[in-house]
């Protein structure tokens, strides 16, 4: 049953999305060209709700209900609001900055108010603290990166496939289920989300991705099953691609005295990574292997003692910090000093 839920996911996500496309193109809900973007013709939006009834799909196939399990049904509950206001900010009904500032803020709220939240710190506060902090950080991460043609879905599909094997070394059926049918969705979207794409995932999907990929993180860090110093660095690892993005972005704006979140533009990894003449697919390509790299560092970590994890996972910060010095040197398109009204 595991195995046909990621059958039905990448089915369903299969054959919804040209129907979703259809009723995009319809609705004028489309991605328009302009000059912070690389796609050059309107593309249609809304394949967020085809990776979303693929992924409930193969949910109830496997046989893992939300409604017979209380922290699936707080998860899917959670991922469908964001899913809602994503769609009302991709149909042009709210402005982009609640995303950032209302819904992503709300999610991390309603996972700490369930109990849901982190559980390694012994003080309580550090732990929302940090919870907030992981969950509006990546859901708002994995917005930012939603910049190339199936850049997003292939580094969601990666990142969910370490999960997985995480999930079945420990024997945890929500690091199961949940990786595996988000690994379906994706895979049935990415064929018409890849280079060049027919239609694009919106916000909506983004954040919706983004906020699952952070929900399964604090499950990771919370698994009793893992070493306790050392299980807090797998998500990170795992997560490295959006982490890393939106540090540079930040930081390379902020040099630039921009405000990071109210000034898009294309500075990001992939922007600078295309500017060396590598085009969108090596492009693209060049970021899956990087957060392949990441997940396998997290599975090496996990089989380490923690004095080897922490030399290790210290080594990755330094290379880190000096992967930000030179992505900064590459050639990208530097944004004026305006505000504008969405972030990317």
């Amino acid at each position: 049953m595991i195995v046909m839920g990621f059958l039905l996911a990448f089915l369903v996500t299969l054959v919804v999305t040209p129907l979703v496309k259809k009723a995009a193109i319809r609705l004028k809900i489309l991605d328009h060209p302009d000059p912070r973007k690389i796609h050059s013709r309107p593309i249609p939006l809304l394949g967020s709700i085809a990776v979303y009834l693929g992924f409930l799909a193969g949910l109830f196939l496997s046989g893992f209900h939300p409604f017979l399990d209380k922290e699936l049904f707080i998860l899917l509950s959670t991922a469908t609001l964001l899913l809602v206001v994503g769609l009302l900010d991709d149909a042009g009904f709210l402005h982009p900055q609640i995303k950032l500032m209302g819904a992503m803020p709300v999610a991390g709220l309603i996972l700490i108010y369930f109990d849901l939240g982190l559980k390694v710190f012994p003080f309580q506060f550090l732990n929302y603290f940090f919870t907030l902090f992981w969950v509006v950080g990546i859901t708002a991460a994995y917005n930012l990166l939603d910049g190339m043609d199936g850049l997003s879905t292939g580094v969601c599909l990666i990142a969910s496939s370490f999960y997985l094997t995480i999930g079945m070394m420990t024997g945890d059926p929500l690091l199961i289920f949940l990786p595996l049918c988000l690994m379906g969705a994706c895979l049935g979207f990415l064929i018409y989300n890849f280079h060049p794409a027919k239609i694009f995932l919106g916000d909506s999907g983004a954040i919706l991705l983004g906020f699952l990929l952070a929900s399964m993180g604090l499950r990771v860090a919370n698994n009793e099953s893992l070493p306790i110093m050392t299980r807090w660095m797998l998500p990170i690892l795992i997560l490295a691609v959006p982490i890393f993005d939106t540090s540079l972005i930040t930081l390379s704006r902020l040099r630039r005295g921009l405000i990071p979140f109210l000034h898009p533009g294309k500075d990001h990894s992939h922007h600078r990574l295309y500017n060396l003449g590598l085009g969108q697919r090596k492009s693209v390509l060049l970021i899956y292997l990087l957060g392949t790299i990441g997940g396998l560092l997290s599975l090496l970590i996990y089989r380490l003692t923690s004095f080897s994890g922490y030399v290790i996972f210290g080594f990755l910060i330094v290379l880190g910090l000096a992967l930000l010095f030179l992505f900064e040197k590459l050639p990208y398109d530097r944004q004026e000093l305006a505000n504008h009204p969405s972030t990317s």
